[in-house]
C-alpha cells in the first residue's frame, strides 16, 4: 500500500506540472504573457500533493478531468491561431522571395 501512496504522490505532482504547462501554453496561444510563477515552476502551498487517502484520490481524479478540458481548450486555441500563423509565414516568405528593385 505504501507504493500506491508514493505513486499517487508522484502522479499528483505530475498533474500539477501538466496543469501549469497547459496554462502557460494557453496563455501564449492567446497572445498573453505567461504567468511567471508557473513558468518558473513555483507552486503555492495550497497546490501541494499530500497523501490523503480516498478523498485525495477523488480530488485528483476531478483535477485530471479538469486538465483534460484545459487540454481541449488549448487545442482549440492553437487550432484557431494556426491559420493566422501560416498566413503570416507565407506572406513573409513571399515578401522575402520577391526581387528587389
Amino acid at each position: 500500500m505504501q507504493e500506491a501512496g508514493c505513486l499517487l504522490k508522484e502522479m499528483s505532482l505530475c498533474l500539477l506540472d501538466l496543469q501549469a504547462l497547459c496554462s502557460i501554453l494557453t496563455q501564449r496561444a492567446q497572445g498573453k504573457q505567461p504567468n511567471l510563477s508557473l513558468l518558473l515552476g513555483i507552486k503555492s502551498a495550497s497546490m501541494s500533493a499530500e497523501e490523503g487517502g480516498e478523498e485525495e484520490f477523488r480530488v485528483r481524479l476531478l483535477e485530471v478531468g479538469r486538465l483534460r478540458r484545459d487540454i481541449e481548450e488549448l487545442r482549440k486555441s492553437i487550432s484557431a491561431a494556426c491559420p493566422a500563423d501560416i498566413h503570416s509565414a507565407l506572406t513573409f516568405d513571399l515578401e522575402e522571395s520577391e526581387p528587389q528593385q
